[in-house]
């Protein structure tokens, strides 16, 4: 069968990989294709994809025709990968797949591009010579293709196409007014009809809400785990909670876990001299972009300086994005402490450091910033660049990984697969793929917990020997192989028999 999906992110090109969103697009799509199914990606350009123009697409947009190009890559793994672009996919910049706007417009510059991918997709895949068996899209960027499959005229072709919708987090759903602003429902698309019932966000009236949207009007919904599922249908708050629980009760909502690459042992680390290195590399990088050296910047290049070219006796890792998900914990008051990340810090001895690395919202940045001000044990580097992921992934001892309600696991699943063990919050799929004290350790959300399980996994670093290798053993062999997890995307989400 011929599958397309439709995502901001895509792991199959670097300049497209920023969130585990972008790892699990890639990975589901290999999967794929290794069984024999043939996977089309579609994605915004944001002006950095290279390949052959193979046409454009004419969309009416914000009331006027804007011409998107589309543009064929170089397909990786036998996945096939269309980049749609338009300056208006990056608005603040070449390559910046997400923006970060006022606090009194949030998420007004992305919704407003995302509303465009969408409308370009419908235009381009209905003009398509030959349709898709199933289009699969993920998480807000393009939620907004559903409506407009549903009502308007110009796509009624899509309707014959079934199409499926993964909510990889609900931290973010793109919610925006529905009208009378210029990042609007009504502003984007002036003269289509589109019912206040589809598209209305549950807790405000005036707003429209991506996810929401896409959840009503898609043939079937998937999170990545179901203990996720239940947690959301157990929220008792208006938002996500009812339309979640209405739709497991049609089966029309499903959990299916977060892929893995189980691995028989441990990946070895890297040479500390060459994790700094890159570390350093992707710094100067980050501070040649801009006119100005941000805090930020200034306070990683000092601390980078001042650690040893030696290995350290203990490296924790967390990697970002960093966001009020994913934050939320550690920017806890703590008794002891400003926050339960000082905390942490506090109990580690000397040569032990915390390194955290990826791009924050504002909030956050500022936060971390802080407390690498404070604490010269912990290197904060902003900023999201694959090579740095994937060298702190593997020199780490152990991975943070504490989101406050989304799951998060593909961070997770990323750092066991490699042989890190994870110090995870049990909250949604963290807690059915970490096991305390087998392949990690587990904790809740109390400050005076996390503080506890954290100084566990320290004690089990400086211990070492067999115990914390075995940690290690079991932790590259934790997870679901994705040639399993396709086969269920296959039966239960596509609904196709697989023999």
């Amino acid at each position: 069968m011929h599958v397309t999906m439709l995502a901001a992110e895509y792991g199959g090109a670097a300049a497209l990989r920023c969130t585990p969103l972008a790892n699990s697009v890639y990975e589901l799509a290999c999967a794929l294709v290794a069984g024999g199914h043939r996977v089309t990606v579609v994605t915004p350009g944001y002006g950095t994809i290279d390949g052959t123009s193979i046409g454009s697409v004419s969309v009416e947009f914000a009331g006027d025709t804007q011409k998107v190009e589309a543009i064929e890559a170089q397909a990786i793994k036998g996945v096939r990968h269309i980049a749609l672009d338009h300056p208006r996919f990056w608005p603040q910049g070449k390559g910046k797949i997400y923006c970060h706007d006022g606090p009194d417009s949030p998420f007004a510059t992305d919704a407003s591009k995302f509303a465009l991918f969408s409308a370009a997709c419908a235009g381009w895949l209905g003009a398509a010579t030959e349709l898709p068996d199933v289009i699969h899209i993920h998480d807000w960027p393009a939620a907004l293709f559903l409506a407009l499959r549903e009502y308007d005229p110009a796509h009624l072709v899509l309707r014959t196409v079934r199409c499926v919708f993964s909510l990889h987090s609900d931290e973010v759903q793109g919610r925006r007014p529905l009208a009378f602003h210029e990042s609007s429902l009504r502003s984007w698309f002036l003269d289509l009809p589109l019912p206040r019932r589809a598209v209305v966000d549950p807790d405000y009236e005036d707003c429209v809400n991506p996810v929401a949207t896409a959840m009503r009007l898609s043939d079937k919904v998937a999170l990545p785990s179901t203990t996720y599922v239940d947690a959301l249908c157990a929220d008792e708050n208006a938002n996500l909670g009812p339309l979640a629980r209405y739709l497991k009760s049609k089966n029309q909502l499903i959990g299916i876990d977060d892929g893995a690459r189980p691995r028989e042992r441990p990946m070895r680390r890297p040479a500390w001299s060459k994790t700094l290195d890159t570390l350093t590399a992707h710094l100067l990088r980050l501070i040649g972009r801009e006119p100005l050296m941000r805090s930020a910047h200034f306070i990683c290049d000092r601390t980078l300086a001042t650690l040893p070219r030696r290995r350290p006796a203990l490296v924790a890792s967390m990697s970002g994005p960093f966001d009020g998900n994913t934050m939320a914990l550690m920017m806890q008051k703590h008794p002891a402490a400003p926050s339960v990340l000082d905390a942490l810090l506090g109990t580690l001895q000397r040569r032990e450091i915390i390194v955290a690395q990826g791009d924050g919202v504002p909030e956050a940045e500022a936060f971390l910033t802080a407390v690498a001000a404070r604490h010269p044990g912990f290197v904060y580097l902003p900023g999201s660049d694959a090579s740095a992921d994937e060298h702190l992934l593997q020199a780490t001892d152990f991975h943070l990984v504490l989101p406050r309600k989304s799951p998060g696991a593909a961070p997770a699943i990323a750092a066991l697969n490699r042989g890190r063990p994870c110090l995870a919050h049990t909250i949604g799929a963290l807690g059915d793929i970490v096991e305390d004290g087998v392949n990690g350790w587990l904790t809740d959300a109390a400050p005076r917990s996390i503080k506890q399980s954290f100084a566990r996994a320290c004690d089990a670093r400086r211990s070492g020997g067999a115990p914390f290798a075995n940690l290690c053993q079991r932790a590259a062999a934790s997870g679901t192989p994705w040639p399993d997890v396709a086969t269920r995307y296959l039966e239960e989400l596509y609904c196709v028999n697989v023999t």
